[in-house]
């Protein structure tokens, strides 16, 4: 029989997958945004996966999704992602991969406090720990800033809130709607809102450009489903830990890459992240009952 605390381990180890595929997929997006519309590459991106689920689960969904009586929660969630991939991506054209994710691991801890404010959930100490001890790893690993670069700053940290907000609203659903629901909401919303757009920003690309940028929703489609499958299993404040494993992949795909290399502090602080994320799953693997 599977108890609450195997349930929880089963979540963590899917939002630590879904963060993987997020990585891949930023890193995609920060070597396409230096040449192409934000707007191009997300309506891409979203057209995939908008196509994919089609095909998966069939024309029907479009109707369920429309009489669902949480679409004005999925629209907001919708809407809320939208603001935080423009405002994340058109940051990244400015800032290096590992630090606009630095940045942006102000989102772990605001979910933990989200979850608690609007979802009532009970955040056991252990958890509160772990989830310090990961933001303390964050700020040692902090990259040196250009001033000059305080926009930029300011969109990578607008993005944090506007994702921990849409992660909190994910978890409120995530038991009454389905992933596929969720998934498609979302996307649909981004190839409107940024097909709008597309008049003013097209750029014709070359075939393997186009063929990143398919990838670019293959990465995000994966990362969303187990988000939302994750989201349904574990609270709020253990996927939000989680995160802190893509810091890592984005340190490594910046270097492999770009060739940024991190200075000590970096490491250090990347170290203490990942202890975090593993000691999280070491607890929720104890409080399995043997036997």
């Amino acid at each position: 029989m599977r108890t609450a605390s195997h349930t929880i381990l089963t979540g963590a180890y899917l939002a630590l997958g879904a963060f993987f595929c997020f990585s891949l997929q930023d890193a995609s997006v920060k070597w396409l945004v230096a040449g192409i519309a934000v707007v191009q590459v997300l309506f891409v991106r979203s057209a995939v996966i908008t196509l994919f689920l089609t095909a998966r689960f069939g024309p029907d969904l479009w109707g369920k999704l429309w009489t669902s009586p949480y679409r004005l929660q999925l629209l907001l969630r919708g809407m809320l992602l939208l603001g935080a991939w423009i405002s994340y991506y058109t940051a990244s054209r400015h800032l290096q991969l590992s630090e606009m994710t630095t940045i942006y691991y102000a989102s772990p801890i605001l979910v933990t406090i989200f979850a608690v404010i609007f979802l009532g959930e009970h955040v056991p100490k252990t958890r509160w720990v772990i989830a310090s001890a990961g933001f303390l790893g964050v700020i040692i690993a902090c990259l040196p800033r250009d001033a000059s670069q305080t926009v930029a700053i300011g969109l990578a940290f607008l993005a944090a809130i506007l994702w921990s907000v849409s992660i909190t609203l994910m978890r409120s659903m995530a038991t009454k709607v389905p992933s596929q629901f969720q998934m498609l909401a979302q996307n649909v919303i981004l190839l409107i809102a940024c097909g709008a757009m597309l008049p003013w920003s097209w750029t014709w690309v070359s075939w393997d450009v186009l063929l990143l940028m398919t990838g670019v929703g293959l990465f995000g489609g994966m990362g969303q489903y187990l988000m939302v499958e994750a989201a349904g299993r574990a609270p709020a404040s253990v996927t939000a830990t989680m995160e802190y494993s893509s810091l890592i992949w984005a340190f490594a795909l910046g270097a492999i890459i770009w060739g940024d290399i991190p200075p000590h502090n970096v490491w250090l602080g990347g170290a203490i992240i990942m202890i975090s994320g593993l000691y999280l799953l070491y607890w929720e693997r104890r409080r399995i009952p043997t036997g």
